[in-house]
């Protein structure tokens, strides 16, 4: 049997309608889910919940998600991040990978990329892609 916090997720984005979008499509997938509406809070969850993954959107008001994602590794260093961003311009693969994500989606997001990712993140296996 697997318990309820090995397949956890923390979602932050500033956008409720894609943190809900997420929270509703893991929901059914089986994940334990957690919410964020910024930075912050995100870390703030990482520090009382168990999470096996995050999934932080890069672009966020007070403390952007690459902030959010060295925080966060620096508590806790093997937890897997995944990065989802719409900005594709600013924000590339290297840098974020070298601030320490998993893995980095592109907005707007596909269900399949969404599991696939976490799923891969739970195995400790890195993305197919370079």
């Amino acid at each position: 049997m697997v318990s309820p916090t090995s397949r956890s997720v923390l979602i932050a984005d500033d956008d409720p309608g894609v943190r809900d979008a997420l929270r509703e499509t893991l929901d059914r997938e089986g994940w334990q889910t957690f919410t964020a509406e910024d930075g912050r809070g995100a870390v703030e969850v990482v520090r009382v919940r168990v999470v096996r993954v995050v999934l932080v959107d890069m672009q966020m008001p007070d403390m952007s998600g690459l902030e959010a994602l060295r925080e966060i590794r620096s508590l806790v260093e093997l937890l897997p991040v995944i990065a989802m961003t719409a900005d594709r311009d600013r924000w590339a693969r290297d840098e974020v990978v070298a601030a320490g994500a998993f893995d980095l989606l592109w907005k707007p997001l596909r269900r399949e990329d969404v599991v696939g990712a976490l799923e891969r993140a739970l195995q400790g296996s890195r993305p197919a892609r370079a």
